[in-house]
């Protein structure tokens, strides 16, 4: 049986070769949804009193961009369902034109684009919002839509007070923009990273749980298999994967985080997230 160590950096390095690309994928399809928004359209919706209205977002440039993104998560879920076979000297035929596997790799792309779809429509509402809230002018607000489109919610919201105590302390309007969508820039790349190396990690670990249920159907786990936990081998662990850790379920089961109640099938936990499985004794 291969070692817990050894699992969990066949799973990491499965994840960390494609790092870079998934990153870059990932940037360019936030740039594409961005590059899409029309200032004109959302000072239209801004005077029609219309803030929940997402017709303004080109969610299909998005998902077209995620072409590449969908690729590399293929590729390395391939790679990680073969690595795991592998340390544990087993033979399934994992193979990605496996209808069982591309049913689970179908599913892993589906939940990216529909992730960043949802994250894109709940960042403009809040926007848009917030911007009526604060009373800004129309015209700065659409002009500020466009770069904020590509963070998070919570971020873009940070982004708009940001830019009115900006304003509240003498800052001029133009500067209080440029400095704005200076920062928003390094948000929306650490933002790529952060949803890169998530859902690289959970594509490798997805993989191993398909190989695992594969297995079980073929006959080559023992009834009543189980998994564990594991967390990063280092200091670096979190306190919420810290209580994750060890905890044991079936090939099939839910691993649930104490303090929550939150319920998730296999790591990741959070973003960025490192944690991965093991096989336990039954």
């Amino acid at each position: 049986m291969a070692t817990q160590n050894a699992i969990y950096e066949a799973v990491q390095a499965a994840a960390d070769r494609y790092s870079g690309p998934m990153r870059a994928a990932i940037l360019s399809a936030l740039k594409a949804l961005q590059r899409g928004v029309h200032v004109g359209d959302v000072e239209r919706l801004l005077a029609a009193g219309r803030v929940v209205h997402t017709a303004v977002l080109p969610l299909n440039l998005m998902q077209d961009a995620l072409t590449a993104a969908v690729g590399i998560l293929r590729t390395v879920f391939g790679n990680a369902g073969k690595a795991a076979e592998a340390a544990w000297g087993i033979s399934t035929g994992f193979d990605l034109h496996n209808p069982f596997i591309e049913q689970a790799m179908a599913q892993r792309a589906a939940g990216l684009i529909t992730t960043l779809s949802l994250d894109a429509e709940q960042t403009l509402r809040a926007v848009l919002v917030q911007a009526v809230a604060d009373e800004l002018p129309w015209l700065r607000v659409a002009r500020l839509v466009q770069p904020l489109i590509g963070l998070s919610q919570n971020q873009a919201v940070a982004q708009l007070k940001y830019h009115s105590a900006l304003l509240k302390d003498g800052i001029t309007p133009a500067r209080a923009d440029l400095l704005v969508q200076r920062r928003t820039t390094a948000l929306v790349n650490a933002r790529a990273e952060t949803i890169a190396r998530t859902e690289l990690m959970a594509a490798a670990n997805g993989a191993q749980q398909t190989l695992w249920e594969l297995a079980e159907a073929q006959g080559l786990v023992t009834p009543g298999a189980r998994r564990r936990w594991i967390t990063t081998p280092d200091d670096r662990r979190c306190p919420r994967c810290q209580e994750m850790h060890g905890q044991t379920v079936g090939l099939t089961g839910l691993f649930t985080q104490p303090s929550t109640g939150r319920q998730v099938p296999h790591p990741p936990l959070h973003p960025r997230c490192r944690c991965a499985m093991v096989r336990a004794a039954a």
